[in-house]
């Protein structure tokens, strides 16, 4: 089970990419150049308009609350898995890691050996992402 670390938190920065990712910022952008074009043209009712939409988007944004948090990280050296793409020489497969009451977790994880699908196999290190796994012998 997940146990959180209180002391890992910290609020974000008003101007991070966790509140004003790419979607957002490209939002503004638009509003902004559309006011200021209503705005050159004579239509400046609508590009205060279009600029209030816009200042009010950036306050509802700033105003949300955004928490940084890191999460436990698994062990899973010495895990069992179950081979679902197969792994061949300087190729990854994926696996998933076998609970110990014998069902299989959805998970898919990368995983590099030389291993046939439907075998199992037991994971003997991880590189980031991608865990390293040996043939299981029974």
């Amino acid at each position: 089970m997940y146990q959180e670390n209180p002391k890992a938190r910290s609020k974000a920065s008003l101007f991070s990419r966790a509140r004003f990712g790419p979607g957002s910022i490209v939002f503004l952008s638009l509003i902004a150049l559309t006011a200021i074009l209503f705005y050159l043209f004579g239509l400046k009712t609508f590009g205060l308009v279009l600029s209030g939409v816009g200042v009010l988007f950036f306050g509802v944004k700033s105003m949300g609350r955004i928490e940084v948090s890191r999460i436990e990280e698994r062990k899973l050296v010495g895990e069992t898995c179950q081979v679902v793409k197969p792994v061949g020489r300087g190729q990854r497969g994926i696996v998933r890691i076998v609970k110990p009451d014998g069902t299989i977790e959805s998970e898919l994880w990368s995983a590099e050996s030389v291993i046939g699908v439907g075998e199992q196999a037991r994971v003997i290190g991880r590189r980031s992402i991608v865990l390293l796994v040996d043939p299981l012998t029974q």
